[in-house]
This record gives C-alpha cells, sequence and structure tokens, in this order.
C-alpha cells in the first residue's frame, strides 16, 4: 500500500500529482519505509513461532496489524510533510534526514543478524527468506546515509536497493509455500508406502495365523516380509547357544542359504552390528551388506552382491528366539519405516513361531504317546493271555486239585489279571482311538435296554458297598443308531466312576429322556469336581486325587474313551453339574435314531 502511494506521488508518474506538497510526501514515504521495515523483519527473524488455535482469526489480525501499521506511518509522514521539517532541498539533495533513518535502520538490522548468527533464531521455515530481507535492509540503510543527490543514476539504484526486502520476503514465502507442497506429497507417499506395509503386513498375519506347518509357516515369513521390504534376499536364523541355525531362506535370485545349516557364534561375521550386539540389544538394525568368512562357499557366493541388510531380532519374554535378516544387491539403503514396520511384525511373529513350534511338538508327543499305548498294550496283551489260561486251569482243576489255600490265592490273582485286562483293553482302545483306526459299526439300538443292562451288572458291586443304582426311564424304547459296545462302554464307564467316587452308602441314579436328542444323566452324591476339572477329567491318564479315597485303581482313560466314543457316534459327553462335596452328573446325549433314518432317506 505504502509503496503504491510512494510511487503514485513520486515526482514525473502522474502528471496532477507534481506540487511542492507530495514530493515531500514521498520523500517521507520513502524513508519512513527504509525506517519501519528493518524494525518489522528483525522481530520476524529472531522471534520464536507459536501454534495458534484459530488460524482464520490470527490472519486476519494480521492482514489489519498490517494494514494499521501501514497507515500509521502513512499518516507519520502526512504529518511531517505539514510541518516545517524539510527532507528535500531546492537544489534536489537529501538532507541529514535521510541519514538519520539509515543510522537508526541499521540499529535493528545489525542486533537482529548478529542475535541469529548467535543461535536466537525464529521460525527456521521463513528464516531464509527473512535473512536475505534484512541483509538488503543493512544495505539500503548504508545507502541512505552515503547517498544524497536526488533524481541521479545512483539514487533510482537506491530506490531498487530499497525494494528487494520486499522481493525477498515473497520468494521465502514462495518457496515456503512450494516446501509445502513437496512436504505434502512426500507424506502422502509416505503414508501410501506406510499403508501398502502394513496391509502386507496385515495380509501376510493372517495367512501365518492359519499356519500349523511349522516348516511352511518359516517359508512364508520369511518370503512375506522379504516382499514387504522391497527386499532380494531373506533368511531366518534360529539362536542356540552354540551358534545358530538356518530355518528358512529366500532369495530372488536362486541363490538361498541351504536350510538346516549351523553357523557357529566363533565365525568371523562383518557387520557393522553383529549377530551378538543383534542379541544383546533386540532391535531392528540398518546396515550395509555383510560377509562371512572361514564358510563354505554355499555360505559366501550369495553375500557378496548383498549391499544394505536390516536384521529384526524376534524376541519373546525378553529372550532373542531367532533373527530375520533381509538383504538388498541394488543401491537403495534401508530407512526407518522399514524398520518400523517389521518392528510391528517382529512380536506377532515370533508368537507364531512359538505356537506353531509347541503344537508341533505336542503332535510328535501324541503320536509317541498313542504308538507307546499301542506298542505296550500289546506286549502286555500276550503274556496276559497265558496267564489267565493257567490260571483257568488252576482254577478249574485241570492241573490238579488245588488246597483251599492256594485256592483262594488263585482266584485273587484271577481277579486281579482280569482287572489289568481291562486296563490293557483300555489302553489299546485309547490308541486306536488317537489314531482314528476305531470305526463305529452303527446300527439302530434301544438305549433303555442298553441302560437296564449297565444297572444289573453295577448292582453286585453297589450292594456290597451298602449303595443303590437306580433307572429312571420312559416306558416305551428309546432308539438311537450307535455302536452298542460304544454306549455299553459309556455307561458301565459312568456308573463305575459314580462308585468309585462316591462315599458310602453310594447312591447312583440314572435318568433317560428320550426326544429328538435323547439324553442319559448319571448322577451321584460323590465328591463332586472343582470348576477347574470340569474339562480335565476328560484327559488321557487324567485322576482325580482326593484323601478320602486314596488313589483308586484305574488308567484314568475311561472318561476319555467315553467322550471319544460319544463323539464317534455323533453325540456328546460333558459334566452337566459338579459341586464339591456334593456330587456330579454326567450327561450323555445322542441323536433318535428314526429322525437320523429318515433324514437320510
Amino acid at each position: 500500500m505504502l509503496w503504491t502511494i510512494h510511487f503514485a506521488t513520486f515526482p514525473g508518474d502522474l502528471p496532477g500529482l507534481e506540487s511542492d506538497f507530495t514530493n515531500e510526501l514521498t520523500s517521507w514515504i520513502y524513508l519512513l519505509l527504509n525506517l519501519a521495515v528493518p524494525f518489522m523483519v528483525a522481530i520476524a527473524l529472531v522471534q520464536p513461532s507459536r501454534a495458534v488455535g484459530r488460524p482464520i482469526r490470527a490472519l486476519l489480525l494480521s492482514v489489519g496489524a498490517g494494514l494499521l501499521a501501514g497507515g500509521a506511518i502513512f499518516g507519520l509522514a502526512l504529518a511531517f510533510t505539514l510541518v516545517p521539517v524539510r527532507t528535500v532541498t531546492a537544489a534536489g539533495s537529501f538532507g541529514w534526514t535521510a541519514s538519520a533513518v539509515g543510522i537508526l535502520g541499521l540499529v535493528p538490522a545489525l542486533a537482529a543478524i548478529g542475535l541469529f548468527l548467535g543461535g536466537r533464531r525464529g521460525d527456521p521455515r521463513i528464516a531464509s527468506g527473512v535473512f536475505s530481507a534484512l541483509v538488503f535492509c543493512v544495505l539500503a540503510s548504508v545507502a541512505l546515509v552515503f547517498i544524497q543527490p536526488r533524481y541521479t543514476p545512483a539514487w533510482y539504484s537506491v530506490h531498487v536497493l530499497s525494494f528487494l526486502p520486499f522481493l525477498a520476503l515473497l520468494a521465502g514465502q514462495l518457496g515456503l509455500y512450494a516446501d509445502s507442497v513437496r512436504a505434502e506429497q512426500e507424506a502422502r507417499r509416505e503414508a501410501s508406502t506406510v499403508a501398502e506395509q502394513l496391509r502386507t503386513g496385515f495380509e501376510l498375519s493372517v495367512q501365518l495365523a492359519n499356519q500349523v506347518d511349522v516348516d511352511t509357516l518359516i517359508q512364508q515369513l520369511v518370503d512375506g516380509a522379504t516382499r514387504a521390504t522391497r527386499a532380494e534376499r531373506g533368511t531366518l536364523l534360529s539362536v542356540e547357544p552354540a551358534g545358530v541355525v538356518i530355518e528358512g531362506s529366500v532369495d530372488f535370485n536362486g541363490l538361498a542359504a541351504p536350510i538346516g545349516s549351523h553357523i557357529a557364534a566363533s565365525t568371523p561375521v562383518s557387520l557393522e552390528e553383529t549377530i551378538a550386539s543383534l542379541i544383546r540389544q533386540p532391535r531392528p538394525v540398518i546396515s550395509r551388506g555383510y560377509r562371512l568368512e572361514g564358510l563354505p562357499e554355499e555360505f559366501v557366493a550369495p553375500m557378496r552382491e548383498i549391499r544394505h541388510t536390516i536384521s529384526l531380532p524376534l524376541v519373546l519374554h525378553g529372550k532373542v528366539t531367532a533373527l530375520l535378516i533381509l538383504g538388498r544387491r541394488r543401491d537403495e539403503p534401508f530407512e526407518d519405516r522399514d524398520a518400523e514396520a517389521l518392528s510391528s511384525f517382529a512380536l506377532l511373529a515370533a508368537l507364531l513361531l512359538r505356537n506353531v513350534r509347541l503344537l508341533d511338538d505336542a503332535k510328535e508327543l501324541g503320536l509317541t504317546k498313542s504308538r507307546f499305548l499301542n506298542m505296550a498294550a500289546h506286549e502286555l496283551r500276550t503274556p496276559l493271555s497265558v496267564i489267565r489260561g493257567y490260571l483257568d486251569m488252576l482254577q478249574s482243576g485241570n492241573l490238579g486239585q488245588l488246597p483251599a489255600s492256594q485256592a483262594a490265592a488263585v482266584g485273587i490273582v484271577a481277579e486281579k489279571s482280569t482287572e489289568l485286562s481291562e486296563h490293557v483293553e483300555r489302553m489299546l482302545e485309547a490308541a486306536r482311538l488317537e489314531a482314528g483306526t476305531r470305526r463305529a459299526p452303527e446300527r439302530l439300538v434301544d438305549l433303555a435296554e442298553l441302560a437296564a443292562e449297565a444297572v444289573k451288572r453295577a448292582e453286585p458291586r453297589a450292594r456290597l458297598a451298602g449303595g443303590e443304582v437306580i433307572l429312571r426311564r420312559p416306558p416305551q424304547s428309546v432308539p438311537v443308531e450307535a455302536a452298542p459296545d460304544d454306549l455299553r462302554l459309556i455307561i458301565d464307564n459312568l456308573i463305575n466312576n459314580a462308585l468309585t467316587y462316591s462315599p458310602a452308602p453310594a447312591r447312583v441314579e440314572l435318568t433317560l429322556t428320550d426326544g429328538s436328542t435323547p439324553e442319559l444323566r448319571v448322577a451321584d452324591n460323590g465328591v463332586g469336581l472343582p470348576e477347574g476339572e470340569l474339562e480335565r477329567v476328560f484327559e488321557q491318564f487324567h485322576r482325580i486325587d482326593n484323601p478320602d479315597f486314596g488313589y483308586p485303581p484305574g488308567t484314568g482313560l475311561g472318561l476319555y474313551i467315553s467322550r471319544r466314543s460319544a463323539e464317534r457316534n455323533g453325540g456328546s459327553l460333558v459334566v452337566e453339574r459338579s459341586v464339591p462335596g456334593e456330587g456330579t452328573v454326567f450327561l450323555l446325549r445322542l441323536e433318535a435314531g428314526q429322525s437320523r433314518a429318515s433324514s437320510s432317506m
């Protein structure tokens, strides 16, 4: 605004504005501009910026303050013009006023430059444009001290020089805008890259979470991480006390490391961060390529062309369990965002590896246990058959009549051999169920009749203990489609468990209900089960220890076999209710035979 008024009233620019008054006004506006600009620019150079809560309001206030300051300078120039203070002589030269303005303008300009160079700086985003403007202000002030003749080439040059601070400020603003545009574009590219890495990491996590095979999981993990970081080679090393073992490797040039190979901890490795330091400080490390020394060529060759690496320790419970090392052959270093993307993925990868390994160990343990059960049962079956054969001959008198004392002992041995034989048969049944080789020959049977038969078989034992076994059943038959031997085994196991874990006199009650899903409940007044045991009782070899009953004979396989047999016949077996000290209710649920037959037709 002020420069427009200055050029409008400058002699010769507009024909109607050539009086002595406008000539003097032009001079005062010019001198006051050269005095005010250094002060304002100096403040902008050293004043720290601060965030504003309402930027539009702050912008309007700035514009208003600028107009007010411009109006004040114009008013001051007008006041000096009206009073008898002259800047220009009749001969066309400047007097002492121009030199005084130049000296006064040097004070804030030099002070601000000194503070700036001493470390007192304002907003770094505008520093370059403001500093340049202040340098031009210094040059213009110096020129005002020495320039006196008017309407000369030197004087017009000073006009141009004094206008340069405004051009410098404008250039700084344009540069600030250009930087903001570039920063926005870079931020968008960065956000796009990060979003793509997060999407890739999420998809990889979902893919890995569904994997249960250790070798496949490791290969997918290495391949996914290599592609997500745009690497060309990836290797997963498991950490052991004596060194590391190559668990998985991917190389897009076909130079994958030999899986299963061992690298001793004493092997010389040229790395900015060695494997040992990675283990000590579990964090992603970006480094240049490395080489292995003293190893076979199959290890060394793939490393020669790797120029940049990023190494990620997989940490679980504060311990480094594995190392993921990714490499690039092209000259493109890894960035911090690659490390951040891998860091968010590291814990999940470590958990998945741990869980899959545990699952693999459990499978192997289960397979080993099934093999042991099968082998042990078969190995025990043959000598037991021989023992029971000789015991039968002794009891029948085929080998001679036994004295009464010996007959009693032989009877006890025969009873225990029968019990041991039952244990062996349960072990064999558990092994068959675990291996899935036992098939149930299903047919339509009456569940009510099978329950009644089981009660009759249990009555002698119950009477010996002073207890009773009661069956409540509907008057009609309850047909189910199942293997009758399986149902007999399940009901016998439930009744025997109820009698075993019930104090005398034991009372066991079977309640059978008919319907689309027939249900058989076996309730007792026994010791009951704590809440944490309701599912564990169905595990293999799990026993309930109770001080009142000691450790009753058995294998801990009865309820496991019963549940698996129920499931094999399309049903289920659960603990419906159990209260410690009051008793337990087991619920056997099956599908009705008629409904199953009609649905299959």
